[in-house]
């Protein structure tokens, strides 16, 4: 039995790169419709719940404080808030329509795709939630080795349910918990995986390969769609030593604020352009561009990155006092929290 190999930050801002490239991509409407929908199906299988996979790679302390699980919350919360209002301003904007009502509330505190679409128009925010409360259970999982099996068994539970009944079930659960449990077994078996050989990893790479052949050929492969999501993970990790580029590093290290900014860019452009195969190569450059600048030049100013992108609840008190340097602020990469 090989130990698990944990993932330096270098390599895990490359990987984050990585997905959110591809999270780009399947948000671009002009390359993935028409002839391009199956891309976008396969992408949709795999590309967003690697990220969490991502923190059963990392070598860290099950500590499970209420001040550390409070920064936590904070680190999540503060930008889904705030970029749900962005949504929902953005939304009264184009169709020309304010109100309010207790299913705004409600979807902000389910957090789940169906009802952020429903309400604010937008989708992707599902995801701060939902990891909030997946790497909360994630660290009392480590701390309490019972409950590592049970959320193991639960989420394998959900797997054999059908569409239908796990639409309900994560649609019913608050705060994402859902779609936490569900993603769970996910990262244990990508690492169970990963333990069992050095080899492994290039294995996985081939299962990948062969299951995305077979799919799109029409060709029903048992649990397919189940093993897309760790043997993707082995495939990156086969990759990782040929990626050692800086600025996969660096749109890896921005990958939040790209995640967050880059909708907004994407539909605005799709609006103004000729739908074709350019202006999408042209919108997918442009979007990633744009939004990594945009993530830059917050995180420069340390203002707006308290505000915006606080590491603990210090960075908030502290948001107006820019003399200040809070200690949890250089703990902001410990957990994977920037997406």
């Amino acid at each position: 039995m090989k130990e698990t190999i944990y993932l330096t930050r270098d390599e895990s801002n490359i990987i984050k790169g990585i997905l959110i490239l591809l999270i780009v991509l399947g948000h671009n409407h002009f390359l993935m419709d028409g002839e391009y929908v199956r891309l976008q199906i396969q992408l949709y299988k795999f590309h967003v719940i690697e990220f969490f996979i991502l923190p059963f790679f990392y070598k860290m302390k099950a500590d499970t404080s209420w001040e550390h699980l409070r920064d936590i919350i904070v680190r999540n919360w503060v930008p889904y808030l705030w970029i749900l209002s962005a949504c929902y301003l953005t939304s009264c904007i184009y169709f020309h329509k304010i109100g309010l009502e207790w299913g705004h509330i409600s979807a902000i505190l389910l957090g789940t795709q169906t009802h952020l679409s429903k309400y604010y128009n937008f989708v992707f925010p599902w995801f701060l939630p939902t990891y909030c409360s997946f790497f909360i259970l994630y660290l009392l999982s480590l701390k309490h080795k019972w409950l590592y099996g049970i959320m193991i068994i639960l989420s394998v539970v959900t797997w054999g349910c059908t569409w239908e009944e796990f639409y309900w079930f994560k649609n019913t659960m608050p705060l994402g918990i859902g779609l936490a449990i569900g993603y769970f077994a996910y990262g244990w078996m990508a690492s169970a995986l990963n333990s069992l050989s050095a080899y492994m990893k290039y294995a996985g790479a081939v299962v990948f390969v062969v299951i995305n052949i077979l799919q799109i050929m029409d060709i029903r492969v048992p649990m397919g769609s189940t093993l897309l999501v760790p043997t993707f993970f082995l495939l990156l990790l086969a990759l990782l030593p040929h990626l050692n580029f800086k600025w996969l590093k660096t749109i890896g290290e921005n990958s939040l604020g790209i995640y967050l900014f880059n909708m907004f860019i994407i539909n605005i452009l799709c609006a103004l352009l000729p739908n074709n195969l350019i202006t999408g190569v042209f919108i997918f450059i442009v979007s990633v561009c744009l939004s990594l600048f945009i993530s830059i030049c917050i995180n420069k100013r340390m203002f707006l990155k308290r505000i915006l992108f606080p590491s603990s609840i210090k960075d908030i008190k502290n948001c107006f006092n820019t003399k200040s340097v809070s200690y949890t602020h250089l703990r902001a990469h410990e957990t994977v929290l920037d997406l």
